[in-house]
């Protein structure tokens, strides 16, 4: 059976902290977080990927 991850992704991961709350701050934070669920797909996992939803799925 495949591993299957549900990731939401919204303000928490989005904006870092007060100081980095700009569209291409929000922009680069979105690439970084790409690159983490790349990495999990290369490792054989099932990834949904849903916009926020934080608080009703983690």
């Amino acid at each position: 059976m495949a591993k299957v991850a549900v990731v939401a992704i919204g303000g928490n991961s989005l904006i870092k902290d007060k100081d980095h709350q700009t569209v291409p701050d929000q922009f680069a934070a979105t690439r970084e977080t790409c690159v983490h669920i790349a990495s999990m797909i290369d490792q054989g996992w099932d990834v949904v990927i849903t916009h926020c939803n934080g608080p009703q799925v983690g």
